[in-house]
């Protein structure tokens, strides 16, 4: 399905403006790379003049400069501490240095290593066996099992940073959970668990819970109060609830069940564009710097309203002419059932229309669960 992203750049021109700012920001990024220069000298066998044949040459203005971007490898070392020890000349009492602080008790590989193997399987997802490969060629063997180790005691390190970050999101005014459409409630997967993301701004906060053991919701977020945003699943009811979080509906899982309806009934076409147009009032607020502020909330009020209006009418015109258990039809039911908590965007300027950014957030786990 092409994200609505896609679909507005459709719709307007491309801005050289915005092209010319992204251009700078790359442009400064790069010269914020750490810098080294190499001089060229003249070979001997060139140093003459060109025209007379002189050798008698002086050096003239500045030197012509060539700029290139070169990929440094990383590299693995062995190091060797050696801890001073000290005796005593008048008994035999002795002291001997502190040694190097372990991420690892009694462990052969530094917390820098250990790090790596977190970023590439997590942050990169780089599986484990292709990370064996590249330690094998750099002349260090490390298991698969020795790595899945330095995993979990990297984690048991971190946990500290995990909670902080579960603290971060709880106290978020507005949240966006997903829930991995690869384990769905139902499906094989159920004994194994489901993938979850809890996402607001910079702070991504995921775990993996049972499905038969539905409680993340409430140990994340608690007595926690403010918004929501997520799709039908009934697991989020024990934190929406009356003097607790509000539910906003995603108008994105919405957008999506009427795309896969297109393919059997043309008249969801007409759905899509009527969504379309909220995410245009969102773009023309963001184009105005208005987001999130009352003149973006007047917005919504009179057009994004306006437009809801009509998705209304237009789902209850369809509902009757549609089987209720062929894709359009569950789409309609779908999106009614989800109708109070669709328009709660209305109440509050700071609530997105759908929760693509913790959807975005997901994806990093979900290839690497794959891989």
């Amino acid at each position: 399905m092409p994200p609505v992203s896609m679909e507005l750049r459709r719709d307007t021109p491309a801005d050289a403006e915005e092209t010319l700012r992204k251009r700078s920001e790359s442009k400064a990024k790069k010269h914020e790379l750490p810098s080294e220069q190499v001089f060229h000298r003249v070979s001997q066998e060139r140093r003459f003049c060109p025209k007379c044949g002189a050798r008698d040459l002086e050096h003239v203005g500045s030197r012509k400069q060539t700029v290139e971007f070169e990929y440094v490898p990383a590299r693995l070392i062995r190091r060797v501490h050696l801890q001073e020890t000290l005796a005593c000349k008048r008994c035999e009492g002795m002291v001997v240095a502190e040694g190097p602080i372990r991420a690892v008790e009694k462990g052969h590989y530094g917390p820098g290593l250990i790090a790596h193997i977190i970023t590439s399987k997590c942050a990169d997802s780089i599986p484990l066996y292709r990370l064996g490969k590249q330690f094998e060629r750099e002349r260090l063997p490390v298991t698969r099992i020795t790595m899945g180790d330095l995993l979990h005691a990297g984690a048991r390190q971190l946990e500290p940073l995990y909670l902080r970050l579960g603290e971060l999101v709880a106290a978020a005014e507005v949240v966006g959970r997903r829930r991995d459409a690869d384990a769905c409630p139902g499906s094989e997967r159920d004994e194994e668990g489901i993938h979850l993301d809890v996402s607001h701004g910079e702070f991504s906060f995921a775990c993996l819970q049972p499905v038969s053991q539905w409680r993340e919701a409430r140990n994340v977020l608690g007595q926690s109060k403010g918004y929501l945003v997520v799709d039908g699943f009934t697991g989020y009811n024990s934190v929406t609830v009356p003097d607790k979080r509000i539910r906003v509906a995603c108008c994105a899982h919405v957008r999506r069940r009427f795309f896969e309806a297109q393919k059997t009934t043309p008249e969801a076409k007409e759905m899509l564009e009527l969504i379309l147009e909220l995410y245009r009032i969102e773009k023309q607020s963001a184009e105005s710097s208005i987001l999130g502020t009352l003149k973006h909330l007047e917005l919504r009020r009179s057009a994004s309203a306006e437009v809801l209006r009509r998705i209304e009418d237009w789902l209850k015109y369809e509902k009757p002419r549609h089987p209720p258990k062929g894709p359009l039809g569950q789409a309609i039911q779908y999106t009614l059932g989800q109708w109070r908590a669709l328009q709660r965007f209305l109440d509050d300027p700071r609530v997105p229309l759908d929760n693509n950014w913790a959807e975005r957030a997901l994806r990093l786990h979900a290839l690497g669960r794959k891989n």
